[in-house]
């Protein structure tokens, strides 16, 4: 139920896709890339993202600095969600 909720909201704040997977679907990961090096007992991962504008992509590098300009926004989006997504409690 939670994580049906915590999906909701953070479609509904601006995320345009959402997944949650149990931690240890990671477990075979190559070493130091496993999440319980960095995070022992952790119970699930979950991650989100944020489309990016298309054509700047395939126009670069001639459009790099509108590239930018996305990459730079879609990066404080990314960091707007996860800080009220920790808002939750979760």
């Amino acid at each position: 139920m939670l994580f049906k909720k915590l999906k909701i909201f953070l479609h509904k704040i601006g995320a345009d896709l959402v997944g949650i997977t149990p931690a240890d679907r990671m477990r075979e990961a190559p070493a130091g890339h496993c999440l319980a090096d960095f995070l022992p007992g952790t119970k699930s991962v979950i991650s989100f993202g944020v489309r990016l504008n298309t054509t700047a992509l395939r126009l670069l590098p001639s459009s790099r600095v509108g590239h930018m300009a996305d990459f730079v926004e879609v990066n404080n989006l990314l960091g707007r969600l996860s800080f009220n997504a920790l808002g939750l409690g979760i």
